[in-house]
């Protein structure tokens, strides 16, 4: 399986979300868990994962996605 994934990695985006949220003094109850549960299955069983950017990249390795998928 080949995945082409978004900006960054799920759990690195509801992170920067409740982070600006917090800021921004406004409520936010996280990224929907189901989604969040779909794309960390999405990552596992990916033979390969393309992202856009090296910051991308980081996300994915910081996040434990072996840097070589």
């Amino acid at each position: 399986m080949y995945a082409i994934m978004g900006p960054s990695h799920i759990r690195f985006q509801d992170q920067v979300l409740w982070e600006e949220y917090a800021r921004w003094g406004l409520d936010f109850s996280g990224i929907d868990p189901w989604i969040m549960d779909r794309e960390n299955r999405e990552y596992e069983i990916a033979d390969a994962i393309t992202v856009s950017s090296e910051f991308a990249l980081r996300s994915f390795v910081e996040q434990r996605v072996p840097e070589s998928k």
